[in-house]
């Protein structure tokens, strides 16, 4: 299911819980709604474990991004040789420099790209099992707490919701207490 379909669906059934509350002689009229808001970005951020896995993301890409500079230090270099070189180089040997120079920065882009996609993939690993444990215990406090509803305040589209139903902060003090 997508998120537009999830986040459709989610604000159908709220519609729909909240109607049918509010219809005159419903059994639900007498329920209370109780609605919490999770902030999971937020949560992993906060939380330990999260904190941990972004200090070692960042050193990862620090690592990478030194190499990068490195190379893009190179390619600046070769540049500079050749527009300093153009009037005295034979047309075959400015040639050559060019395709060589256009080739580095290709090669540069290509490790460009593959350390994005490296560094996209570390995050994923190293924050997987913290969101999966994070929703998980959200799940269990709506449950324990009796919430109608917990919804994901940034997926779900939430644009205002008081701090009195953000259920972020108990969420991550007990994901932490218990790891």
């Amino acid at each position: 299911m997508s998120k537009r379909n999830l986040v459709a669906g989610l604000i159908l059934g709220l519609v729909l819980m909240l109607v049918t509350a509010a219809w005159p002689g419903s059994a639900a009229s007498a329920e209370v709604v109780k609605i919490g808001v999770f902030d999971l970005q937020r949560a992993v951020n906060d939380c330990k474990k999260g904190k941990a896995a972004k200090a070692k993301i960042i050193k990862k890409f620090e690592k990478l991004q030194t190499e990068l500079k490195i190379r893009e230090a190179e390619l600046n270099k070769l540049q500079q040789e050749l527009e300093r070189q153009a009037a005295m180089l034979s047309l075959e040997a400015k040639l050559q420099k060019e395709k060589t120079l256009k080739r580095k920065v290709r090669d540069f882009q290509d490790q460009y790209r593959d350390y994005t996609e490296e560094m996209r993939k570390a995050e994923v690993q190293a924050t997987q099992p913290i969101v999966n444990d994070l929703l998980r215990i959200a799940n269990e406090f709506g449950r324990e707490k009796g919430y109608t509803l917990v919804l994901e305040g940034k997926t779900a589209g939430v644009i205002y919701a008081p701090k009195a139903v953000d259920i972020t902060a108990e969420v991550v003090k007990r994901y932490d207490a218990a790891k």
